[in-house]
């Protein structure tokens, strides 16, 4: 609900009220847990919280203030609580990753060649039946089985985020067509989300100070649990803040042409980016330092600084067949990326020197060519590189709309456009070039901790031609035209 009062004729102020609930009859199906303990009793909840009954009140209030006789400048703002992210995909998991409908067998027994009419191909082919397929898989049936678990924290809420914002506006003069802008937007999270392990085993530090843990879960021997793979949890947190500041100055149309130009800082930070939608890529694809621990740092999707200029030109050849030509530039901070050690973020050792290396058991020349890679995108020696603190080059994309206006009748009329996208590219095949790191990691080294703990064996990837890989992007570097046509009533 909302309502809005005008406290004077300068000051106008906007109270609302949002009411969000959550509501489902769809249990969860338990999991029953293993020898003997439940699936509570080992991992200290059950897997079948829902969001059934979760609920946000979001209150809001903006107002806008005309400054002045003359009215030439505006101030306005609000504040406000909204609804976050939408966590359906994710919460959806915790429905397909119960551990009772289905199951995880990394060393099956002997017989499983195809040949031998073994494995998934051997199954298809002489047991699985389309007519009476398998959902649920008894507890004296899972045998050998691990199961892979998604669940939801309890007493899980609904993401929400705090947001502000204050706009203040200027006319250089009452006869000017500029004027002058500026807005501040932050944010803070209120219930942010991230994905947590509950089968992690810690089993003391590494040589580099975080928490080191058993090893692969493919393992069974080295989670928490040795009947369970990965139990990913989905959590909430109030980590999670940004600021937006942007500068800038419009042209409103004027003698056939207008204008727009501005300027925008941004400084994101989060613990988690959730940019995928099953449980294992959250939690695997969010690189941190020490596991099981909350970091706030940069988020992958800030983006720190961004120019927009924008010429607008108005041209009439034939009388009601008006001409529009948006002529736009973008150019903004690259893409930030991290570095990753063994799937965590990378400790760059000082140089060969560094006590942390096991120099006997690393290959000088793989060493070499990893200091050489390292120096090559601007890592910082001796110290962790910090999460998405690395960015590749600026990037610039120039962008002409044209639209064109077609008469048809007293109360029809037709928009007919053509849009060159990138294009910088089209004039040459050099210009608008987007660089990227996929999922935004380059997984530089992987390594061997010593008996006694103390040091690392480095192993380079990049040298074995694998996980160092940065290019082109090519869906955002090439130059498209696109055109279409649109009826206004």
């Amino acid at each position: 609900m909302q309502d809005s009062w005008d406290v004077s004729d300068k000051l106008n102020v906007t109270f609302g009220l949002r009411f969000d609930k959550v509501s489902t009859s769809r249990p969860i199906p338990e999991n029953p847990g293993r020898n003997g303990q439940t699936f509570e009793e080992i991992f200290g909840t059950p897997n079948t919280n829902t969001l059934d009954g979760a609920d946000l009140i979001a209150p809001r209030v903006s107002f806008k203030y005309e400054i002045g006789e003359d009215k030439l400048a505006t101030l306005s703002g609000g504040v406000g609580l909204f609804m976050g992210r939408s966590p359906w995909v994710w919460v959806s998991n915790a429905y397909s990753n119960t551990g009772v409908n289905n199951t995880d067998i990394f060393s099956p027994p002997s017989g499983n060649n195809r040949a031998d009419g073994g494995g998934l191909q051997g199954y298809l082919a002489n047991d699985f039946d389309p007519e009476n397929p398998v959902l649920f898989v008894p507890q004296s049936e899972l045998g050998s089985g691990r199961s892979t678990i998604a669940l939801l924290a309890p007493d899980f809420e609904l993401p929400a985020i705090w947001k502000a914002n204050l706009n203040y506006e200027r006319r250089l003069s009452s006869e000017s067509s500029w004027t002058a802008y500026g807005e501040a937007l932050l944010t803070k999270g209120k219930t942010q989300i991230y994905t947590s392990n509950l089968n992690l085993r810690e089993i003391g530090a590494t040589p580099d100070g975080r928490t080191r843990f058993a090893g692969s879960l493919r393992t069974a021997s080295n989670g928490n649990s040795e009947f369970y793979n990965d139990v990913y949890q989905l959590n909430n947190a109030s980590e999670g803040e940004s600021t937006n500041l942007t500068l800038g100055m419009r042209r409103s149309p004027k003698d056939s042409w207008d204008a727009d130009f501005s300027y925008t800082y941004a400084d994101s930070k989060d613990i988690s980016n959730q940019g995928s939608s099953t449980a294992w890529s959250n939690f695997a694809g969010n690189p941190i330092f020490n596991q099981k621990t909350l970091e706030l740092g940069t988020s992958a999707y800030e983006t720190k600084h961004r120019v927009l200029a924008r010429f607008g030109y108005d041209l009439e050849l034939r009388k009601n067949w008006n001409t529009h030509f948006d002529l736009v530039y973008i150019g903004k901070s690259g893409q930030n990326f991290s570095l990753l050690f063994d799937n965590d973020l990378f400790y760059v050792p000082m140089d060969t020197s560094d006590p942390i290396i096991d120099m006997e058991n690393t290959d000088p020349a793989e060493l070499a060519a990893m200091f050489e890679f390292l120096d090559s995108v601007g890592a910082p020696r001796g110290t962790t590189v910090a999460r998405n603190s690395l960015k590749t080059q600026w990037r610039h994309r120039i962008d002409l709309n044209i639209t064109q206006r077609v008469p048809m009748g007293d109360r029809f009329e037709g928009q007919l456009y053509l849009n060159f996208l990138n294009l910088g590219n089209l004039i040459s095949s050099g210009g608008g070039i987007v660089d990227e790191v996929p999922f935004q990691t380059l997984a530089v080294a992987s390594g061997t901790i010593s008996e006694d703990g103390s040091q690392i064996a480095y192993s380079y990837r990049g040298a074995r031609g694998t996980s160092i890989r940065t290019g082109t992007y090519a869906q955002l570097s090439r130059w498209r035209i696109q055109t279409g046509f649109k009826p206004r009533f």
